[in-house]
């Protein structure tokens, strides 16, 4: 073997060898404990919105901040970010364009109201879309066929919402639901995803955030 071969196998193998690292260093299980106590420093606390808002955006920043430095693109990383980028855009209109929405959502869901409770939904979602942990979300691409299935998993699981007295709950999450599917650009790949949006019932910021990235037990 001539010695431009030799160098040439060298630096192919040396490459491989960088891309089994950085792939081993992609730890979602990790950013799992991001979440820990999610639900009681947040919707079952004392705590105001605005430490709310606080707190969930640190819990998200937390997860991209580990997913950022171990996770490659054949980790899954672009479709991570997919995900991160609709919870980030509802958490910004909760937090930053709407708080009187987000006063109204809290204070009619569970425990603060009676419309329906955050933990069955989340639950019920998780069941349904087999997406509990960060790490799903490195594997499951919002694709037109996600899409669908999101949108009738949350259908299933927000009946209780359409009941009359939930009904300016059921608008608040009829527009959130169009926030973060626009943002994933599920609006542009779900077939009929303009009409389907407003009639399909979905979960507030809390809950899609605790069903996707809830810690192992």
């Amino acid at each position: 073997m001539n010695t431009e071969l030799s160098l040439l196998v060298a630096l192919i193998s040396a490459a491989d060898c960088l891309t089994n690292l950085e792939s081993d260093d992609c730890t979602p299980a990790i950013a799992d404990r991001c979440f820990s106590d999610f639900w009681t420093e947040t919707i079952y606390s004392n705590r105001s919105l605005p430490e709310m808002c606080g707190i969930v955006d640190d819990k998200i920043q937390c997860s991209k901040d580990i997913i950022d430095a171990g996770c490659q693109r054949q980790d899954g990383r672009d479709n991570f970010d997919s995900w991160v980028s609709g919870l980030t855009a509802v958490s910004s209109f909760f937090c930053l364009k709407d708080t009187w929405t987000l006063k109204e959502l809290v204070n009619n869901v569970a425990p603060r109201g009676s419309c329906f409770s955050l933990d069955a939904f989340a639950a019920c979602i998780e069941t349904k879309t087999k997406i509990t942990h960060v790490a799903d979300m490195l594997f499951v691409t919002m694709d037109a066929v996600e899409c669908n299935w999101v949108m009738m998993a949350f259908a299933t699981c927000g009946a209780r919402v359409t009941s009359p007295e939930c009904s300016h709950v059921k608008e608040i999450i009829d527009e959130v639901l169009q926030i973060f599917f626009q943002e994933v650009k599920c609006a542009y790949t779900c077939s009929s995803a303009t009409s389907s949006l407003v009639t399909y019932t979905t979960l507030p910021l809390l809950s899609v955030i605790s069903l996707s990235l809830r810690p192992k037990i």
